[in-house]
């Protein structure tokens, strides 16, 4: 699920009869947006999720928060502008519906905004296989 985007700067500097030389590749980190999980997001999960492992191997919410939603904001943070819109016409707004490494799929949608930060509004989870 991780994804990650790695931009290349090429920096050349112009000599006088104008032909480039001392050309390097210079690796830049993808700019990231703070996010920030909304309180009802942690709470559909408690209600999914327990404190303990299920009986056939279903993740705990600990299991959860520290696996899957970790891989998650990061991909929010660095990828926000990639994910699909949920609503035409509405760019704020992104979704990003996934196989997870715990769990069966994963549906989460954010929004973006207005200092440009990231808020995960809703996560959806399926535990079957």
């Amino acid at each position: 699920m991780r994804l990650h985007r790695i931009s290349l700067r090429v920096r050349a500097r112009v000599s006088s009869n104008g032909s480039l030389r001392n050309t390097r590749l210079r690796r830049e980190p993808p700019e990231r947006r703070i996010v920030r999980v909304a309180r009802e997001a942690f709470e559909e999960l408690e209600e999914v999720l327990g404190t303990e492992r299920g009986p056939l191997g279903e993740p705990s919410l600990t299991d959860f928060l520290t696996i899957e939603l970790l891989a998650i904001v990061d991909l929010f943070a660095t990828r926000f502008d990639d994910l699909p819109t949920l609503i035409e016409g509405r760019s704020d707004y992104r979704i990003l519906i996934a196989t997870g490494t715990l769990v069966h799929a994963i549906s989460v949608v954010a929004q973006l905004a207005a200092d440009g930060s990231v808020e995960i509004l809703s996560i959806d989870i399926d535990l079957a296989p």
